[in-house]
């Protein structure tokens, strides 16, 4: 057990070393310095806690929950610093922190800058075509090509120095494309899972599949590549019972579509734009095989897809988190919305012994809110139940942009605010007002530059239906928001039969918890919540929040 003055120590003289290759110099500086983690009492207490729970166990594994604004970043890398100190984990052995957004994984590097930042290949320009290419449908997508310029593309460069600097930061996009590739990085360090709540969703997003749109992309490409079987295998897969017959018919016949196309892309220099698509979706085909193969494995058997309708849907999805696990010696999942049974009971049930049949230990731990209750109230205004029915009416959302209006003229007419609605549609109609306050997100409209504009005003209040998760609006950028609606997924999904209930609740609590902790980002922050609709009871009866903040909440007539 390590002491929490040791542990504080340790955080405040740290000095933490990365080799940088030449080329990225002009993005890391070689040789970083960490020095001066400096963490308050309450942080302190809970770095202890994670440190000495994971430090007991060989496979161990951290399930933490921690109101917004605790510095979910400051803990994770306070954590990952004293481990490879203590050498749990050797300079030799790679550790990552996965994000949802690549706007967090940029705020996370820079917060630490000796972070590898990689992001996914379409965020880099390919310098052997100009510039003109993104590096997913570069020349060196071709196994065989040896490209001139490897040491000179950003790219290449930080792939490369992910095989040397033992830590990184990803976004789970990245992380879901490559887990499957066993020799693909070196892992057996700390994976650190922020925002975690998302991950049952993404997971969904990337390995669910609707039968007749892969038979439609599938036809697509064998018929633009001439192939014989785009007359049989299309059928095959539209009425396919299972995800495994899928893989066995087409598997062989789409990495072969893959190797043209990226032979097509090495030898005329790039892809037209529907061959491009052809190429994406040819490449989502076989990866996501691949995935399925590794999944199989590594879940012992357990792994199924269930049919619903058109959907073949993964099941259970313990049996995916197991896979997850196996990446790494340490796991250490983070985020404000995590139901302990849920997680506990459901998404990590499975997780206590590895596939070689070694104990893995899996502990729990949350924390109360630091704040003030008057300083995070969420008031809830009774008078609208707001439905997808109710939002149908012109009228009705005229109401609810008059009753945001009354807000934040009466209650907050010298502060930036955030609206939270649920589509562009509503959006537009807070342009009808007519008043210079409002940056209004519109669709197809570039969102960065609204917040800039929102960020650098007087009293601002930001409109949209995209800034819910991973934006952080601290400090004087926002003292007040709005939520037009609880974010209630469509009823009777395909993914609700197989997932149940709790998992639709949990989603609905998790995205409402996150819009709430936009604008209370520390321990000094303060900002007011507005709930318009009284669904909220509903969602309450069939879930259960954390208790700060179901403390938090404050009834209004």
């Amino acid at each position: 057990m390590i002491s929490k003055q040791e542990i504080k120590h340790i955080l405040e003289t740290v000095s933490f070393k990365q080799s940088v290759p030449p080329f990225l110099k002009s993005i890391y500086s070689d040789n970083i310095n960490v020095k001066g983690f400096n963490l308050y009492d309450e942080q302190l207490d809970l770095v202890e806690e994670v440190f000495n729970n994971i430090m007991g166990s060989n496979l161990g594994c951290a399930v933490v929950e921690l109101p917004t604004g605790y510095g979910k970043s400051l803990i994770a890398m306070s954590v990952m610093i004293l481990m490879y100190h203590f050498n749990m984990i050797k300079q030799s052995q790679a550790s990552f922190v996965v994000c949802n957004k690549k706007l967090l994984q940029t705020q996370y590097h820079d917060s630490f800058k000796f972070l590898l930042l990689m992001k996914g290949k379409d965020n880099y320009l390919c310098p052997a075509r100009s510039n003109h290419i993104t590096a997913s449908v570069a020349p060196c997508t071709d196994p065989n090509y040896d490209c001139s310029y490897k040491d000179s593309c950003t790219y290449m460069c930080t792939k490369t120095a992910m095989d040397s600097l033992p830590i990184a930061v990803i976004n789970y996009a990245w992380y879901l494309t490559y887990l499957h590739k066993e020799n693909y990085w070196r892992f057996n360090g700390l994976q650190v899972f922020d925002e975690c709540h998302l991950m049952p969703s993404m997971l969904m997003e990337k390995l669910n599949v609707n039968r007749l749109e892969l038979a439609e992309q599938l036809r697509a490409i064998l018929i633009m590549l001439g192939r014989a079987s785009a007359s049989t295998l299309p059928e095959i897969v539209a009425r396919a019972e299972s995800y495994e017959t899928i893989a066995n018919v087409v598997e062989k016949e789409v990495k072969e579509c893959v190797d043209i196309l990226r032979a097509r892309a090495s030898s005329v220099g790039m892809l037209d734009e529907s061959e491009e698509q052809l190429h994406d979706w040819a490449s989502t085909i076989s990866t996501n095989i691949d995935m399925f193969r590794f999944l199989s494995k590594k879940s012992g058997g357990t792994l199924r897809y269930d049919r619903i309708g058109d959907k073949l849907l993964i099941n259970p999805l313990s049996g995916v988190y197991n896979a997850i696990l196996s990446k790494s010696s340490y796991s250490l999942f983070m985020s404000s919305t995590i139901e302990e049974k849920y997680y506990l009971e459901s998404i990590l049930k499975d997780a206590g012994m590895n596939e070689k049949g070694e104990k893995r230990t899996v502990t729990y731990i949350k924390r109360p809110s630091l704040f003030d209750r008057d300083k995070r109230l969420i008031n809830v205004i009774r008078g609208f139940r707001v439905s997808s029915r109710f939002l149908q009416s012109e009228e009705n959302i005229k109401a609810l942009v008059n009753l945001s209006h009354t807000i934040a003229t009466e209650y907050h007419p010298e502060e930036r605010g955030i609206i939270f609605v649920n589509s562009y549609e509503q959006a537009n109609y807070f342009t009808s007002l007519d008043d210079p306050r409002y940056f209004v997100h519109l669709k197809g409209e570039a969102l960065y530059p609204l917040i800039e504009g929102h960020d650098k005003s007087k009293n601002g209040i930001l409109v949209s239906p995209v800034v819910s998760e991973g934006f952080d609006f601290k400090g004087d950028k926002s003292r007040f928001q709005i939520v037009f609606k609880i974010p209630f997924l469509a009823p009777n999904t395909e993914e609700e039969k197989i997932y149940g209930e709790q998992w639709y609740f949990s989603e609905a609590m998790n995205k409402l918890i996150q819009m709430t902790g936009r604008s209370i980002r520390n321990k000094s922050d303060y900002a007011s919540s507005y709930i318009l609709d009284e669904n909220l009871d509903y969602l309450l009866r069939n879930f259960d929040p954390p208790e700060w903040w179901r403390d938090s909440l404050n009834y209004l007539n």
